[in-house]
């Protein structure tokens, strides 16, 4: 198969898993069965609780193993989750937190070995690994685009004909995408790909320990792209709650997060064009102006609300890939995966601990002082992103040094 179908499947696979019909309601449902926001808190904490133990492994098994292999093992998994979710909610927090839980493997599976295939299809191109910037930004794109398409279509088969609908549909949209992933060729692992590439110890957790602390610069990048998901997850997961609280109707604030999916879509598409001399400073000055308009979405009060949030999600779009672009320009090809994995490992570390953290604080004290401390915080993390001062190579390894 040539490389622009293999690039299709690829796409098609990231447009149908990203339709996730639930992702913008999904906090709402659990509100309409009788769980209080705390308690919310807590089944996202055991989400990230499991995504904090299984991320490294599952990565480990994508560099091993085959990429290829690993989408499907989070397809299948993506396909059971959402009625599991839909049926044991009801129940009580316990077996609806296990639900939860069980969802956390299927995006470990796919998290990272999406980047690392992608990464490996852009060596296939003329120019090289260097086209995975551009790659990137249209998978995003395309990721953001199903996620605004889905989030208001979701909203309104929950309020026209029931919760099961979104729920069950989802399901369905994710065993679609089971089917360009299968026309994926399976030798997709960077051993395999990377010819003529240097050898390389087999991928292992020590391994990835290492090359994270040897790597000059990548612990660095790796803390800040928790710290960004962090914050930008916590605003976005609970924008379906704040935006209700400040007077939206549910279909309103669905169709509001689906607004700014696609303006993140737009500055994913667009970011790959800007000059990558400059990739860390833009990184730098995007965390700083998503800080503040974070800050804002707590704050701001009628039309302001929804447009800060669509804002902020807005740039968060354009930071994500200059992020990722610089994260695999230099993590070792046989360890893309599971390195590429870390960030959302330790991400999913800071979620077990502030997301019922926040829900609880929010009740406790308002929006506005959890929101300004969410921007703050991420304005702390930006000189982690420090400047290039050498880069070698593309595709092999290459190393950026601060």
């Amino acid at each position: 198969m040539s490389i622009p179908k293999i690039l299709q499947a690829f796409y098609a696979f990231v447009a149908l898993r990203w339709l996730r019909l639930t992702g913008a309601l999904w906090i709402l449902y659990l509100l309409h069965v009788g769980w209080s926001l705390w308690q919310v808190g807590i089944a996202e904490a055991a989400f990230h609780l499991v995504s904090f133990a299984a991320g490294i492994p599952t990565g480990i098994f994508a560099d091993r193993d085959g990429r290829r292999r690993s989408l499907l093992a989070g397809l299948v998994i993506g396909v059971l989750g959402p009625p599991l979710e839909y049926l044991l909610a009801p129940h009580g927090v316990v077996p609806g937190t296990l639900a939860l839980g069980f969802s956390a493997l299927g995006w470990c599976f796919i998290g990272g070995a999406d980047q690392a295939l992608l990464h490996d299809l852009s060596r296939r191109l003329p120019e090289g690994s260097r086209a995975f910037a551009r790659l990137y930004g249209r998978m995003d794109a395309i990721s953001l685009l199903s996620g605004a398409l889905a989030a208001p279509l979701g909203g309104w088969l929950a309020l026209a004909f029931g919760w099961r609908y979104a729920y069950f549909g989802q399901a369905l949209l994710t065993l679609l995408a089971i089917v360009p992933v299968c026309v994926l060729p399976k030798a997709d692992d960077a051993r395999i790909l990377a010819a003529g590439a240097p050898a390389t110890k087999p991928p292992s957790l020590r391994a990835a320990l290492q090359a994270v602390l040897s790597i000059p610069g990548l612990l660095s990048l790796v803390l800040f792209g928790a710290l960004l998901g962090i914050v930008a997850t916590s605003n976005h997961l609970y924008g379906q709650s704040t935006l209700t609280l400040k007077g939206e109707t549910v279909l309103l604030a669905t169709a509001v997060i689906g607004l700014s999916s696609l303006l993140a879509a737009g500055a994913s598409a667009f970011s790959h064009r800007l000059d990558p001399r400059h990739a860390r400073d833009l990184i730098r000055k995007g965390a700083l102006g998503l800080g503040v308009l974070i800050a804002a979405v707590g704050s701001a009060q009628g039309l302001l609300a929804p447009l800060a949030f669509a804002a902020s999600d807005a740039v968060e779009g354009g930071v994500d890939v200059l992020y990722a672009t610089e994260l695999n320009l230099t993590v070792p090809d046989a360890l893309r995966a599971t390195i590429a994995s870390a960030p959302e490992a330790l991400f999913s570390l800071g979620m077990i601990v502030l997301f019922p953290l926040e829900g609880w604080a929010m009740g406790r004290f308002g929006l506005r002082p959890v929101y300004l401390l969410l921007g703050f915080s991420l304005a702390l993390a930006a000189p982690l992103v420090a400047k290039r001062r050498r880069a070698s190579g593309h595709g092999k390894g290459a190393v950026t040094s601060p």
